[in-house]
């Protein structure tokens, strides 16, 4: 048997003249709503995450300034040794 005669035979069992095109049509329209969701999901996850790292970022900063405003002492009232103490760990800090 050739592949012509094999081909004519089983042409009626396969779709190949008319493809369901609705059924095309619909799957494709299907993964594009999937894909339109997912990018969706991306950009709220990334927007959350910038959220996320502005807030870390602003409290950490408030916190280092906080602690370094109490950190300051009046200089005028201390004696020689307690300067230099200050000094110290200032330079330490």
């Amino acid at each position: 048997m050739k592949f012509e005669e094999y081909v004519q035979n089983i042409c009626p069992m396969l779709d190949i003249d008319q493809p369901d095109e609705e059924r095309i049509w619909n799957g494709i329209s299907a993964s594009l709503n999937v894909q339109a969701k997912q990018r969706r999901i991306q950009y709220w996850k990334f927007a959350l995450l910038v959220a996320s790292m502005m807030f870390i970022a602003f409290s950490g900063g408030y916190s280092i300034k906080k602690m370094n405003k109490n950190h300051h002492v009046a200089v005028s009232n201390m004696t020689c040794i307690e300067r230099k103490m200050c000094y110290d760990i200032d330079c330490f800090i």
